[in-house]
């Protein structure tokens, strides 16, 4: 028998290192069963499916809204005032915005480009208004309110 066999039995510490670690049966149990169910509603054909879709809607969003940013399908033409009819210029405007897949935001952020001469002049006093609105109603300070209005 070795020293270490006869020193366990005579008051000293019992050697743990070839020893298991105690496991706890129920901490076990319960992180197997949540293991299960996180896999389970995860793997769930509906819940896959409709995380699915979500995904493929917000990509194709995303695209479209890239390709919309960087393609225009319609060209927009420049206002100047003048002897130019701004109700006319402003439906071309709109048309075209929608064509382009244009929000209300985008407009807004692309008008200045459209505007020359007189008209450039007039939106850059404008904007200290502010305009924040492309067209609303109950907004006075919406773009195409005040260039109906000047122009």
């Amino acid at each position: 028998m070795s020293n270490l066999q006869n020193n366990q039995g005579q008051g000293q510490p019992p050697n743990r290192f070839n020893q298991a670690p105690q496991v706890n049966q129920a901490d076990i149990q319960a992180l197997t069963a949540a293991v299960q169910a996180l896999t389970g509603q995860m793997l769930a054909p509906n819940n896959l499916g409709n995380a699915m879709n979500t995904l493929n809607a917000t990509v194709a969003a995303n695209n479209n809204a890239l390709q919309n940013r960087n393609h225009n399908v319609a060209q927009v033409p420049t206002f100047n005032g003048g002897n130019q009819d701004p109700i006319t210029w402003l439906n071309e405007f709109n048309a075209t915005a929608t064509a382009n897949g244009w929000n209300d935001a985008r407009k807004l952020q692309v008008v200045p480009a459209y505007l020359k001469g007189p008209a450039a002049v007039w939106y850059q006093a404008a904007v200290l208004a502010p305009i924040n609105a492309w067209a609303a109603a109950a907004n006075v300070n919406n773009f195409e309110h005040a260039f109906l209005t000047r122009f």
